[in-house]
């Protein structure tokens, strides 16, 4: 039974096509004056008319089976027989734009255009391709032909005057709504666009009017009382805001969209317990959307103070949606998010973990996993659910990125160049991947005390991106530590500082300086670092007790190489240096 559905559905499809086809060759013959075997076109270009219907029409068969590769090299041959035909040209431009190929899409649409500029369908295809592109200018050109030559098509006239107010053309646009409501009257199309007007022009007084005079004809209507709240909420008139939300749940208790609206309004307004409530009501409404339930999430993560006051509630309102839609991983995400924004970070990534778990091939939640792990400096989870990951997802990047990131960190150095390798291959020597790359075989060079190898990679680095700031300063900051290049070294640090500027960059410009022997220089540095914030990173306390060391303050290195062996006591070495001041504060 099941065979004889399939064979007949093909033949239900060969027939359409088939039909489809006929019809085009209807269409030919009746538009052609001569039938003959070769034709010429206006500029005397012969060509064999026979051989470019065959062609022709095997491009739009290929087309409707299905097969746009093949159709569109029949219909690019056809145009080359005949380079005059407009038909061929406009199927290959709805072709390239199904295929997202907008380049061509455009080319071959404008010259569809070139051939035939009165074609209705011509016309509109490139005005769709630049409204896709954003491109209002051109969009508009192309309806105002389209309105000039068939003014019947009131459609397309009144895309026009939207595309009119999308360009700031007000007058024009309220002219052409106007029109129509000379013609249709109070119809709600026209008075909806003639309100956009009004509040774009900031008459909101018209607005307003032509706002309640729709309300009046039908008082019923939820989308029109939210558009007339929301215009209050515009205007500052909360107290009109609140009635007519009110009205609005006793008419339609249920509608999501009121609710979305609703708990943004009380958001507005501080109150926070309300739209806790009102979002608990959204989450157990059996017809929610749960997408709008996100984009509302999303507005309270935004909003700090919200989130500070309410942080419990929503973490419990967070459950409540997770537990209406169990098995959703964007609801998962938003759920460890949550937890994220109130601090419970273990929390945040044992959800992604225990989600991975039961559903593997969630790659976004993978994703959010390892890069939370490699946030919080969790190497040895980092290590292995990247490893999982790369091996799972193995044609994204991001997870062997960070495999051969927490690699480097446990001095597998050879896994990690390969997981790099790879990661080059598939990013296609794309610039934002590429400087990362290439930043991490820098590092791993350097780790492994090739150092020529290193500087060459970090050159390489600085041709791809010239401007990094984090390249600027890790290629400054290992070239000071072999005593080379210190004047290209200090230009570079100084270059990275001015694009941007944090602790670990002004601590390398801070040790550049003290490898250069400009002690007091460093010293300044390092004092803006220590009074501006409390610092807790071990490197940047070290190098701060050197330049002490040089400046004869053992007491001040002293205390901060203490300070940093408290912080990772591996630094043992430092002893033998807290050792050496000590003597020499004896011997002075």
């Amino acid at each position: 039974m099941k065979v004889v559905l399939d064979i007949q559905a093909k033949v239900n499809k060969w027939s359409v096509i088939n039909l489809l086809i006929l019809l085009n060759i209807i269409i030919i013959g009746c538009n052609r004056d001569v039938v003959t075997s070769v034709t010429s076109t206006s500029t005397n270009n012969y060509f064999d008319t026979t051989l470019y219907d065959i062609t022709y029409l095997e491009g739009t068969r290929q087309g409707l089976l299905g097969n746009v590769g093949d159709a569109l090299k029949y219909l690019d041959k056809s145009l080359g027989i005949n380079p005059e035909s407009d038909a061929a040209a406009y199927q290959i431009s709805q072709i390239a734009l199904l295929r997202g190929d907008v380049d061509n899409a455009k080319k071959y649409a404008l010259l569809a255009c070139e051939l035939d500029d009165k074609n209705i369908w011509y016309l509109n295809n490139a005005a769709s391709i630049y409204f896709q592109n954003s491109q209002v200018d051109s969009v508009i050109v192309f309806y105002e032909k389209i309105v000039d030559l068939y003014p019947e098509r009131e459609d397309i006239k009144f895309n026009l005057g939207s595309m009119y107010v999308e360009n700031g053309d007000y007058e024009k646009a309220e002219r052409i709504f106007n029109e129509f409501r000379s013609k249709y009257g109070e119809n709600s199309q026209v008075l909806l666009a003639l309100i956009s007007i009004y509040k774009e022009k900031g008459e909101n007084e018209e607005a307003e009017s032509l706002l309640k005079e729709l309300v009046e004809d039908e008082p019923d209507n939820t989308t029109l009382l939210g558009l007339l709240a929301e215009h209050y909420r515009a205007t500052g008139k909360t107290d009109e805001a609140y009635s007519i939300y009110e009205k609005m749940f006793k008419t339609d208790p249920g509608n999501n969209i009121l609710q979305l609206s609703y708990i943004d309004f009380l958001v507005e307004q501080g109150e926070y317990k309300e739209v806790i409530n009102n979002l608990n009501i959204l989450l157990l409404n059996e017809n929610a959307n749960r997408d709008e339930e996100l984009m509302i999430f999303a507005r309270i993560l935004g909003e700090d103070s919200l989130f500070a006051e309410m942080k419990d509630e929503i973490i419990l309102s967070s459950l409540i949606f997770r537990a209406t839609h169990k098995d959703d991983p964007a609801v998962v995400l938003l759920v460890s998010e949550v937890y994220e924004k109130a601090g419970k970070e273990d929390e945040a990534i044992n959800i992604l973990v225990e989600y991975i778990k039961l559903y593997k091939d969630q790659y976004y939640v993978w994703e959010s996993l390892i890069l939370k792990l490699n946030e919080k400096g969790r190497n040895d989870e980092l290590y292995t659910y990247s490893r999982d990951a790369a091996t799972k997802f193995n044609r994204i990047p991001l997870p062997k990125l960070l495999f051969a990131l927490a690699a480097i960190e446990k001095e597998e150095y050879d896994i990690a160049l390969n997981e790099l390798d790879k990661a080059r291959i598939l990013v296609n020597e794309q610039p934002e991947y590429m400087i990362q790359i290439l930043s991490m075989e820098a590092d791993i060079h350097y780790r492994m005390k090739n150092y020529d190898e290193s500087f060459k990679t970090f050159e390489e680095a600085l041709d791809v991106s010239p401007g990094d700031p984090a390249l600027l300063n890790n290629y400054a900051y290992y070239l000071s530590e072999q005593d080379r290049e210190l004047k290209r070294a200090e230009r570079m640090i100084r270059q990275c500082l001015d694009i941007e500027s944090n602790s670990t960059y002004l601590d390398t410009y801070a040790w550049v300086l003290y490898k250069s022997g400009k002690y007091r220089n460093a010293a300044k540095v390092m004092e803006g670092i220590f009074r501006d914030k409390q610092i807790s990173d071990p490197d940047i306390i070290e190098h701060y007790g050197y330049i002490k060391s040089k400046l004869k303050d053992c007491e001040g290195a002293i205390t901060l190489w203490q300070s940093a062996i408290n912080i990772d006591k591996s630094r043992t070495y430092l002893i033998k240096k807290i050792q050496n001041c000590l003597m020499k504060q004896v011997k002075y």
